[in-house]
């Protein structure tokens, strides 16, 4: 799917979720919710935030990371079709890389006061 359907798709399944935006990067499209950076949409590919727990699902799957400048970017992961085209489990995996985000902004702010 072209980038630019597929952030269409993105933001009608995701209606409902608080905050959700999409924003020019680069030729691309990046995924928030409120400030918080969660997605990249990349030649017709969602790519969503991982950590080390949310990380095994899409591996598990066969998705590969995003990769930029022959760099894979490991914090950000493909979702599978199946996900991104049921608009339920797209909202839960969409969550996910929302919370990671949240924690790891917190987790950061908290180890600078030290």
């Amino acid at each position: 799917m072209e980038s630019n359907a597929l952030q269409e798709r993105v933001l009608h399944a995701l209606r409902f979720m608080q905050g959700i935006q999409c924003k020019r990067f680069f030729r691309d499209w990046a995924l928030y919710q409120g400030d918080h950076f969660i997605g990249v949409i990349s030649n017709g590919k969602l790519y969503l935030r991982t950590n080390h727990r949310t990380r095994r699902e899409y591996i598990k799957r066969g998705m590969q990371p995003l990769a930029v400048a022959d760099r894979a970017m490991r914090r950000f992961y493909e979702v599978p079709d199946a996900v991104v085209y049921d608009d339920h489990l797209l909202a839960e995996w969409t969550r996910d890389a929302a919370a990671v985000t949240n924690f790891q902004e917190r987790l950061s702010e908290t180890l600078s006061r030290f």
